[in-house]
């Protein structure tokens, strides 16, 4: 969920309390302008205070803090970020409501029935920018990013990063000027990040960018016509991609590949993105254990939970380890698991729903299902009429109008 951030505080009484807190030891360095720079490290989280400002900065991983600076590849749910934030402004005597967030990463670990390099290795295409092998701390990693002026997407394996025995795809969206997130710039502060409806945009953002990916689905060549396979085959590589400069044929080449992918059955993006969006539910949930008992009285908003409250003094807030799947469980995990739960797609269009009520995005798309589901029953209903034995004629029965007939038997007369 919410991972590496980057927050600042205006506070002169608070900058001096910070320079001599006990848990912290401050370095001094300068600038190029020799303006000096108190810089001090608690776990994972790295502490700025600027003179002669005396402005604060604060930047690191909280879902590493979590884990007390070690790693950030177990789950890190709603509750355990209510917590953790708690927990580190509490440490330090910060006030949320005045922290100013000016960069934020949020993304998912998705366990994977396959190797993610695999899925890594065939991304083809983000909105026609260069696509980079990732780099950390000076080391290349198994992975790729993609960087614009307002925010960064990196894909990359987590379980060869961590040497986990399981397959961990990591998907996340850097965001370097919080302008990017459009609609959702009430996220300003860290008390937003308590919000659930905030959070539960933050994933349809995450998936909506995921979707724009151009990922080289593997089809039967063999299915295709002579001409849709040399289609294929040409746009089934970076650089034809990286070769297109205008933005009509960019608009075309896109929807021809999608349509390919389509017609020919391409599933390997949307079972992850079917992963990526389960899996942003699942962290969006309360602990089923019970919920946290510390005073959350620096969140606005959220109502207030003493008379909630459950005995839940052996929560064990460690992750466990996730399901494995081999390769011969591959079709199990996606069909059974995957098509059972509720996506956060409109059933009909298939389009992303971005509000919270109900499982269709509009009323329209929820009449036009019902309206083929009634379609599909009475089909059902009248065929089983003239295919099986009946004690008499039943024809002068059942009248249908012409128009409903053509729709219900399009490849028969009744």
């Amino acid at each position: 969920m919410i991972d590496g951030m980057s927050f600042g505080i205006d506070s002169i009484e608070f900058a001096k309390d910070l320079l001599i807190h006990p848990s912290i030891k401050f370095a001094e360095r300068k600038t190029k302008g020799q303006n000096k720079i108190h810089e001090g490290f608690y776990k994972n989280m790295k502490f700025e205070v600027f003179e002669p400002s005396l402005k604060i900065k604060v930047t690191g991983s909280i879902h590493k803090f979590f884990n007390n600076g070690e790693h950030n590849w177990n789950d890190f749910d709603r509750l355990s970020l209510y917590d953790t934030l708690h927990d580190f402004c509490q440490e330090f005597d910060i006030d949320p409501a005045k922290s100013r967030i000016h960069s934020l990463e949020f993304g998912v670990n998705v366990n994977v029935p396959f190797d993610p390099s695999y899925f890594i290795k065939r991304v083809l295409n983000y909105k026609f920018a260069k696509i980079e092998q990732l780099i950390h701390k000076g080391e290349l990693k198994d992975g790729i990013t993609i960087k614009f002026a307002q925010f960064k997407l990196k894909i990359y394996n987590k379980s060869k990063q961590y040497g986990l025995s399981y397959n961990l795809l990591r998907f996340e969206i850097k965001i370097l000027k919080m302008q990017k997130l459009g609609s959702i710039r009430k996220v300003m502060f860290l008390t937003d990040l308590m919000n659930a409806e905030i959070l539960r945009e933050l994933g349809i953002v995450l998936l909506e960018e995921f979707d724009k990916l151009i990922i080289f689905e593997p089809l039967d060549t063999r299915k295709m016509t002579e001409k849709e396979g040399l289609a294929f085959q040409r746009m089934s590589n970076r650089i034809f991609w990286y070769s297109i400069d205008r933005a009509g044929v960019r608009r075309e080449s896109v929807t021809k590949y999608r349509r390919l992918v389509e017609k020919y059955d391409g599933k390997l993006q949307s079972k992850v993105s079917s992963l990526i969006s389960l899996k942003w539910q699942d962290l969006l949930l309360w602990n089923s254990i019970g919920i946290s008992q510390k005073d959350h009285i620096f969140l606005p908003g959220v109502r207030s939970m003493k008379n909630d409250v459950t005995d839940h003094s052996s929560r064990d807030l460690n992750c466990k380890k996730p399901t494995l799947f081999y390769q011969d469980d591959y079709e199990a995990l996606f069909e059974n698991n995957v098509s059972k739960a509720r996506s956060l797609k409109c059933p009909n269009c298939k389009k992303i729903i971005k509000h919270n009520d109900g499982k269709y995005c509009n009323s329209r798309c929820k009449e036009l299902l019902q309206k083929r589901d009634s379609l599909k029953n009475t089909r059902k209903k009248i065929t089983h009429i003239y295919e099986y034995l009946q004690l008499f004629d039943q024809s002068d029965f059942i009248k249908i109008d012409p128009k409903i007939r053509q729709l219900l038997f399009k490849d028969r007369c009744l």
